[in-house]
Parts: C-alpha cells; sequence; structure tokens
C-alpha cells in the first residue's frame, strides 16, 4: 500500500493494546463507519435495532437512486456534470434539482444495477426574487419498460433528531455505485423553507434523495454552507404541492398557480425519533477505555515538527508478540516519537511502501514538505482543515463521511460492534474520507 509507514517501538513502553486484526470484507446496505468524534443528544433506540432498520431502509431506496448526466443523443456525447436524482413511479418519474436540469433537454440516467437509459427534463421551479429557491425538478425516463421507484413521504411530518439517509453520487470520487450517508434532520423547515440535515453533500450530490428511517423519499438535495452540518434540502411536499405542474416543460421564475392538493394521514407519523448519537458516543468512550491504540505522532519533515495519528496494533507470528505504529507515509518523517503519558517513546521507521509504476516497482528517495491550505471561495473547499494533499493513488480504500483532518490520518476505525476495520489514511473532500482497509494492513506487517 502507498503512503503507509510503518514504526516498531523499541523501549517497550507501549500498553497493551487490544486490537482484533480481521480481514475486512464488503458490507451490504448500510454500515456505520465512526472515526471518534462529539456526539449528543437523547438516545431513543439502540445501535442494532436502528441499524436494521436503516438495512432496510436501504434496501427499499437504493436501486432507484441513479446517477444522471446531460446527454447529446444525436451526437452521443456527455454535455453536463454529474449530477444525481430519484425515480419515484413505475412509468420513470425522477425527481431531482432544478439547477441541475435545463427543460426540454435531455440527460443520460444510470441505475445502480448498470441499466442506462435517456430520459428528458420537464419543469423546474428557481424563482427570479430568490434565485435557489425552492429549486425542484422533474424528469421523465423516455426508454419504454418499468422502473424501480420509492415511496414518497411527507416532509411536514419530520422532526428535529430524526434519523435520514442520503443515497447519490458525489462527483470527485467518480464512482458508478452510490455513495450511502447516515445523518439526522437538524432542521424541518428553515427560514428558506429548506430541510437541514447533517448527510453531507458536495458536487455532484444535487438532485439526490434523502430517505427516512423507513426509506421513504423526504427530500432531495439542494444546497451546502461552509459549516459540514449545513447541508439544506428541498422538501418533499413542493414536489407533491406542485406534482401537476411540473410535469410541463416550463421554466417557472414564479411560483406556478396550479397547485395540487395532498395531506397526510396519521399513519405517516412517527411515535418516537431514532437517533444514534448517545448509543455511539457511549461504544466510542468504552472503545477508548478498552483500546487506548490511537496516539499522537510527530517527527521532522524539513525540520519543522509535523503532526499526524499513529495506530499502534499487537501483530502475532510465531508466537512472537510485536508492537507496531501505522501511519500515513507522507505525513511521517524523521526521527517519529509517540506521546504516551506526557513521555516521549522514540520509534524507529522499519518500513515505507514504495510506488508502483504500472505493475513494476520502484524506489526512489523523495522530499516532503508541507504546503498551506488555500481554500477556494466555494464552501465545498471550505471546510475546517480542508483535503489531505495526498489522497489519491491507493490499490485499496473504503470510504466514509466521519469529520477528519489531515493530522488524523492515521487513526483507528471500527465498526459499531467494535471490529477494526482499518486506519483513516486521507480526508479526499468535504464529504468523502478514506480508510485503508484492515487486509491491506495485514499485507504490510507481513
Amino acid at each position: 500500500m502507498k503512503m503507509l509507514s510503518v514504526v516498531i517501538n523499541k523501549i517497550e513502553k507501549m500498553p497493551n493494546v487490544r486490537v482484533k486484526l480481521k480481514a475486512f470484507m464488503p458490507l451490504i446496505g448500510l454500515f456505520l463507519f465512526i472515526a471518534i468524534s462529539n456526539h449528543s443528544n437523547v438516545q431513543q433506540m439502540n445501535v442494532v435495532e436502528t441499524q436494521a432498520y436503516l438495512k432496510n431502509a436501504v434496501k427499499k431506496a437504493y436501486a432507484a437512486s441513479v446517477r444522471i448526466w446531460g446527454f447529446d443523443v444525436e451526437r452521443n456525447e456527455r454535455t453536463s456534470a454529474q449530477f444525481s436524482g430519484v425515480v419515484v413511479s413505475e412509468k420513470g418519474i425522477i425527481l431531482t434539482a432544478a439547477h441541475t436540469i435545463s427543460p426540454g433537454r435531455t440527460y443520460k440516467i444510470f441505475f445502480p444495477d448498470g441499466r442506462e437509459v435517456i430520459a428528458k427534463a420537464l419543469g423546474r421551479i428557481d424563482l427570479e426574487t430568490a434565485p435557489g429557491t425552492p429549486d425542484a425538478g422533474m424528469m421523465q425516463i423516455l426508454d419504454k419498460g418499468s422502473f424501480p421507484f420509492v415511496e414518497m413521504g411527507f416532509s411536514a411530518s419530520l422532526k428535529v433528531n430524526e434519523a435520514c439517509i442520503s443515497i447519490s453520487y458525489p462527483e470527485r470520487i467518480n464512482l458508478t455505485l452510490p455513495t450511502l450517508r447516515y445523518g439526522k434532520i437538524a432542521e424541518v423547515k428553515n427560514e428558506y423553507g429548506f430541510i437541514r440535515s447533517t448527510c453531507k453533500m458536495e458536487p455532484g450530490d444535487s438532485g439526490g434523495p434523502l430517505f427516512d428511517q423507513l426509506g421513504r423519499l423526504i427530500g432531495i438535495h439542494s444546497a451546502i454552507d461552509v459549516n459540514e452540518e449545513m447541508n439544506f434540502e428541498i422538501p418533499i411536499d413542493v414536489y407533491r404541492k406542485y406534482w401537476t405542474a411540473l410535469q410541463e416543460q416550463k421554466n417557472y421564475t414564479t411560483y406556478p398557480t396550479q397547485t395540487d392538493s395532498f395531506s397526510k394521514s396519521s399513519s405517516d407519523s412517527f411515535s418516537k425519533i431514532w437517533d444514534l448519537d448517545v448509543p455511539i458516543d457511549r461504544f466510542a468512550s468504552r472503545l477508548i477505555k478498552k483500546n487506548n491504540n490511537a496516539f499522537l505522532l510527530t517527527s521532522k519533515l524539513e525540520g519543522v515538527d509535523i503532526e499526524a495519528t499513529g495506530t499502534v496494533i499487537n501483530y502475532v507470528e510465531n508466537e512472537v508478540k510485536k508492537q507496531f505504529v501505522v501511519s500515513k507515509n507522507s505525513i511521517v518523517g524523521d526521527l517519529p516519537y509517540l506521546l504516551v503519558d506526557d513521555e516521549k517513546v522514540l520509534l524507529e521507521v522499519v518500513k515505507r511502501d514504495n510506488w508502483l509504476r504500472g505493475d513494476q516497482t520502484f524506489s526512489k528517495s523523495i522530499k516532503l514538505m508541507n504546503r498551506p491550505f488555500i481554500p477556494s471561495k466555494h464552501p465545498v473547499d471550505r471546510f475546517i482543515g480542508g483535503s489531505s494533499e495526498r489522497r489519491d493513488g491507493y490499490k485499496q480504500v473504503f470510504t466514509h463521511d466521519a469529520v477528519l483532518t489531515p493530522s488524523q490520518c492515521g487513526s483507528p476505525i471500527f465498526g459499531v460492534d467494535g471490529e477494526f476495520l482499518g486506519i483513516n489514511i486521507a480526508r479526499y473532500s468535504r464529504a468523502v474520507s478514506l480508510g485503508i482497509p484492515c487486509a491491506a494492513i495485514i499485507e504490510l506487517l507481513k
């Protein structure tokens, strides 16, 4: 693996670390990754029970959550950036954000199962007096056939702290399968009429669906602000209200005069809010006390102290136990040491991964240095800490959306059952962090 540094303790002062090394297996459905962070609020449901409901919700919603490009059918070429959407009827009605489409233009739709179809943009509502609101758009699949679709919920019935799920296609990682994110409702309706959720977004997620804890569509991704908890969703009730008007190929700069009436049945309300914050917080606290295996790692780059995080791993081979620290190669320089109970534990670098070119391995000395983080003006690039300078070229990674600063690379990642899944290797973007799976770490140690 690239960018990993392995160091060995030589003075036998490390604590007993009880991380169980287990090969990382791909997970189907929703799995909640945590890089230990701050959580609060009132417990309403235990982790296992909530996760079971969320997995069922994903199963209902996944197949109809689609990736979209602008597409010229005559020239057979792509004409726009990637965005997201969701199919809400068997005949192929797609809901998305207004700012992603132009009425009458054609688009290519990619389903998670690999199916590709062509759709045409219908109506969009983007107010002239308040641009960006309510940002509602509709499309129609032109191919014949039946399509997977989701159940529409009611945004008026939402409650603060209610669990929610995002299934969409961030453009920067450019995957053919959607990214799943778990969060909660932070505001049911803000001053601009949007839902605010903690499911992080970035370019490509626009138009993607937000689901409730039962897999029902409650909103469509619209916009973000600098704060990572500022993610704004178009309420699904907006689409219900203007359903007929949106089926016309028209750009509405004022609210349509034609509206549709709808009512929410009593069965759509929830008797309890499912919130994982406190269960995860309690689990994280127990995990820290039990394993105590993440430490501040300091080294010299160009004569300057640079900080990273190191994960301590007990490795047993032929009944001989060794302790290693695994971290990110590009942020580990010379003379590394850990701080353990305010005491320096000196480390020796025993292996750095080579760079691969094609199938051949090359070794070369390189000079590592820091560059200042210069954020762009767009909110997507202005999150605290910014992206890692080195964030690509890895053989295997998995993604998660935990808040991660570049100096926290090298810290461990655990599942909700306490299983060690790997280490954080890069903050890729606003909504994506990368982890190196446990199996790759085992190979490195061998």
